[in-house]
């Protein structure tokens, strides 16, 4: 994992978690406290999420995300996960990018 945010902006144009090819992506905006869920189709592998701005909070376990659960996605920050995903919003404006692959 990268140390700081340059190497970690540096990770996400020089690579991808996958070469599997993208199924569909959308950008969100949300506010704090805002919670959506994205589910898993058949025909993808795994959910990606791009952080844009802002902090979001990631659950996998089925269970919604919230200001205290989850794992903490910030700014220029991606990860991928093969399950369906509760993203919370933490700052008061995020912006992010989901991609289904």
């Amino acid at each position: 994992m990268a140390d700081t945010k340059q190497e970690q902006l540096e990770l996400l144009r020089s690579s991808t978690v996958s070469k599997d090819p993208e199924v569909s992506s959308l950008k969100y905006t949300d506010v704090a406290g805002g919670i959506t869920n994205h589910a898993l189709a058949d025909e993808e592998n795994f959910i990606e999420v791009h952080v844009e701005l802002g902090s979001v909070r990631v659950r996998t376990d089925g269970e919604l995300a919230t200001a205290i659960t989850g794992e903490l996605l910030s700014q220029g920050y991606y990860d991928a996960w093969n399950t369906s995903i509760s993203v919370y919003a933490v700052t008061p404006t995020v912006i992010y990018t989901v991609i289904h692959r």
